[in-house]
């Protein structure tokens, strides 16, 4: 198989946001499930990790496979825009849905982090814990 065509750059550069997005979902859906702190903490988890394997395999494709540049880069881009902004109405549609249930706030959460911040400058690291 000729893998410096431009359609099989368009459509690897396809394929790879799609798995992409997918995995995406099904991390959030299974996220809404959990707490808040959890919750933010496996989404942005694996956004993180998700986006250092399509930067990894953007790589392996441009310089190992040598894939058409141009092609594969415009559709890479403009697929994943399409496709990010596909996650975040999926996000918000499914934030919506759940608003119901009860979560608490992240104000309650910030204050907690920014109460122990002040004890620890006010006594110094090594008495945070007795406190």
């Amino acid at each position: 198989m000729d893998t410096k065509g431009t359609l099989v750059a368009i459509l690897t550069a396809f394929f790879i946001h799609v798995v992409n997005t997918t995995a995406g979902v099904f991390i959030a859906r299974h996220a809404l499930k959990k707490d808040l702190n959890l919750f933010l903490a496996i989404v942005f988890g694996s956004l993180a990790a998700r986006g250092v394997l399509v930067i990894g395999a953007a790589w392996y494709c441009l310089s190992t496979i040598e894939m058409e540049a141009l092609s594969y880069s415009l559709t890479f881009a403009v697929t994943g825009f399409v496709f990010l902004m596909g996650e975040i109405l999926f996000f918000h549609q499914s934030y919506e849905k759940n608003k119901g249930r009860v979560r608490r706030p992240v104000s309650r959460l910030l204050k907690k982090k920014i109460e122990e911040l002040i004890l620890a400058s006010a006594y110094g690291t090594e008495n945070l814990a007795l406190a």
